[in-house]
C-alpha cells in the first residue's frame, strides 16, 4: 500500500480523536470544529520517512509540537494505538516526553512498520497540527553476513575446542597406559626375584662334610702309591748284599 493511500485510510481515525478531544476542550459548535480539521491536517504525498535497525530503542521526533501547539498524542500504525496522557499502552514497550512529544519505542519490529502521526493542538486557538512520519525497519544484508561470520567463527572455536580436548585425553590415556607398564614390569622382576631366592635350598654343613670327604678320598685314589723304604739297619744291609 503507497503512503499516501495509509495517510487516507487513517484520516478517518484521527478526525473521531480530534473531534473527542476538542469536544472536552470546549469547543463551541461543529463549524468551528470542521473548520480547525481542515486547516489543521495539511497531509501532503511527501511524508518524511525514518529509517531503523531491527530489536533497537528509537525515537520519533514530534514535529507538530512547537511555540504554537502543545503535544497531545502519538496514533501508531499497529491497532491504531493511541500514546498519550490519559491512554492506555504498554509502558514499557512505549513512553513519550510530554513537553516535547518525542516518542521512544524499544524494540522495534518490522510490525511496527508504517506511518506514525503525532497530534498536536494550538495553545492560543484551537486548531489542530498533525505531522506524519514513515517508520521502515532496514532489511541490513551486512548484519546477516555478520551473523554468519559469527556462526562460523562459533563452530571453529567449538571444533578446535574438541581437539584440544582429545589431544589431552589422549595424553593422560597415554601416560596412564606408561604408568601402568612401568608398574606391572616392576612387580614382574620383584616376582622373579623373590622366587629365585627359593629355588635352591639352603645347603646343610652336612652335606659341605660329605663333598669334602668326597673330595678327599677321590684324591686319595688318584694318589701315586710310592715304594716304602725300611729304615731298619739289617734290612739296608741285606737288599744291600742282594
Amino acid at each position: 500500500m503507497k503512503p499516501c493511500a495509509i495517510v487516507h485510510v487513517t484520516i478517518i481515525t484521527l478526525l473521531t480523536l480530534v473531534l473527542l478531544n476538542l469536544k472536552c476542550c470546549g469547543c463551541e459548535t461543529v463549524n468551528d470544529i470542521m473548520t480547525s480539521l481542515a486547516d489543521a491536517i495539511n497531509i501532503t504525498n511527501v511524508i518524511p520517512e525514518e529509517e531503523f535497525e531491527h530489536s533497537k530503542t528509537v525515537i520519533l521526533l514530534c514535529r507538530s509540537n512547537g511555540k504554537e501547539h502543545l503535544f497531545m498524542f502519538w496514533q501508531l500504525p499497529k491497532d491504531d494505538l493511541i500514546v498519550g496522557p490519559s491512554n492506555n499502552f504498554d509502558t514499557y514497550k512505549y513512553d513519550y516526553e510530554i513537553l516535547s512529544g518525542n516518542l521512544t519505542i524499544r524494540r522495534i519490529s518490522f510490525e511496527e512498520e508504517g506511518i506514525y502521526h503525532c497530534v498536536s493542538k494550538g495553545v492560543v486557538s484551537n486548531d489542530i497540527n498533525v505531522q506524519p512520519i514513515l517508520v521502515k525497519i532496514k532489511t541490513d544484508s551486512g548484519a546477516s553476513g555478520k551473523t554468519g561470520e559469527l556462526t562460523y567463527f562459533r563452530v571453529v572455536v567449538v571444533l578446535c575446542t574438541l581437539l584440544v580436548l582429545s589431544g589431552l585425553v589422549y595424553i593422560v590415556y597415554r601416560l596412564i597406559k606408561r604408568r601402568h607398564k612401568k608398574e606391572t614390569l616392576l612387580e614382574s622382576v620383584d616376582d622373579e626375584s623373590y622366587y629365585g631366592r627359593y629355588e635352591t635350598p639352603p645347603r646343610t654343613s652336612r652335606q659341605f662334610d660329605n663333598i669334602e670327604f668326597k673330595r678327599i678320598d677321590e684324591l686319595e685314589d688318584d694318589a701315586i702309591e710310592l715304594p716304602k723304604i725300611s729304615i731298619d739297619f739289617e734290612d739296608i744291609l741285606q737288599n744291600a748284599s742282594k
